[in-house]
């Protein structure tokens, strides 16, 4: 199962014990961020605006799913550009944007170190 497909599954479903996630602030999402949520995630505009609204997950990864802490990152990122901060979860709670940075850099040096890291995002 890939990252998009364990997005799907509602949360109630997870088990969020070794698990990142991110949610959007409780607001209404500016129609920019809506769109670059859209070719990031593939949500609708719909979707991605209820997930904010509702105050549910955007994106849920685990910490070894290299694809997905590396999209977790970009939707990080290109939020902060549109001035939204992004709020990040481990195991189901609320932390720091540290731990996925630090995740994220630990699996660019080992891959790095293997020549099989890829910058997609």
């Amino acid at each position: 199962m890939d990252s998009m497909q364990r997005n799907e599954i509602s949360v109630q479903q997870l088990d969020m014990n070794n698990t990142l996630a991110i949610k959007l602030p409780i607001m209404d999402v500016p129609a920019k961020a809506c769109m670059s949520l859209k070719k990031l995630t593939g949500f609708s505009l719909g979707e991605i605006k209820s997930k904010a609204v509702n105050d549910d997950y955007l994106f849920i990864c685990d910490y070894l799913d290299d694809d997905g802490l590396r999209l977790m990152n970009k939707i990080k990122r290109e939020m902060k550009k549109l001035g939204i901060d992004v709020r990040q979860f481990e195991d189901g709670v609320e932390k720091s944007h540290a731990l996925c940075d630090s995740i994220e850099k630990l699996h660019k040096e080992i891959d790095d170190q293997y020549g099989t890291y890829e910058d997609e995002f």
